[in-house]
């Protein structure tokens, strides 16, 4: 779990719209996200997390223990509540909003973190190198 702890910067991604799309991000907005490289940092202290994600400018902070339910803002403006978990080496995050549950999986897989974003049948994967 060590290995997700740093700074990344996104460069690339695949399926990212079609989630936008089933997130139901409005044309301007998804354009804007498509446009635009995430950067993620994400720091562990003893039981505690930290996840900061900055796109388009905005960014959201969240720290969290594993395993505790918590009220957010998702990076598209949604009252979102959050779940994190550590399965193996990846920490996986459960957001429910609005009716849709997306899953995040956020692991290291040969130097990159990988997040795999799933909603019902769609996948999107951003994959970012160390910044």
């Amino acid at each position: 779990m060590s290995a997700l702890v740093g700074k990344w910067k996104q460069v690339e991604s695949e399926n990212y719209d079609a989630l936008l799309d089933a997130l139901g991000v409005n044309a301007e907005t998804k354009a804007l996200f498509l446009g635009n490289k995430a950067e993620v940092e994400i720091g562990n202290d003893g039981d505690t997390w930290c996840i900061k994600s900055t796109v388009m400018g905005k960014t959201r902070e969240d720290s969290f223990k594993l395993g505790e339910e918590r009220d957010g803002v998702s990076i598209v403006g949604l009252p979102v509540k959050f779940t994190t978990t550590l399965e193996g080496d990846a920490l996986v995050e459960v957001s429910k909003a609005q009716g849709k549950e997306v899953i995040t999986r956020r692991e290291v897989k040969g130097g990159q973190l990988v997040s795999t974003f799933k909603l019902g049948s769609v996948t999107a994967t951003i994959k970012s190198d160390k910044a």
